[in-house]
């Protein structure tokens, strides 16, 4: 699924979220990195404690010995709380599809790109 924006096209890729405390989404190989940046769209709505159009952070889904879950990531309000593993929590009901696309990792824009 691609989407317009205001800087071009964003990819969107799909995922599921649990009801929980926190909430840990799936979305099969992911490839995301903490405090990586996401946004959602869907097709219904989102659970409690997530909008559209929202920037959120990752933090890495683990598994109970400590390793990385390729497969699942949690989400932080602040590239802070990412670091700091301080997940939010959802609630309530959700319907539809959903969707997210990540910003992409290492490019930065300077004052010389700009002249």
């Amino acid at each position: 699924m691609a989407v317009d924006d205001w800087f071009g096209i964003r990819s969107y890729r799909p995922f599921s979220v649990t009801i929980a405390t926190p909430g840990v989404v799936t979305s099969d190989s992911h490839g995301l990195a903490l405090a990586d940046k996401v946004i959602f769209t869907t097709t219904g709505a989102l659970p409690t404690g997530l909008s559209v159009e929202t920037y959120y952070f990752v933090i890495l889904g683990t598994y109970s010995d400590g390793s990385t879950d390729p497969d699942t990531f949690k989400l932080a309000s602040s590239k802070t709380n990412a670091e700091a593993g301080t997940a939010i929590t959802t609630s309530g009901s959700q319907s539809g599809a959903h969707y997210y696309s990540a910003g992409k990792r290492g490019i930065r824009v300077t004052q010389e790109d700009n002249r």
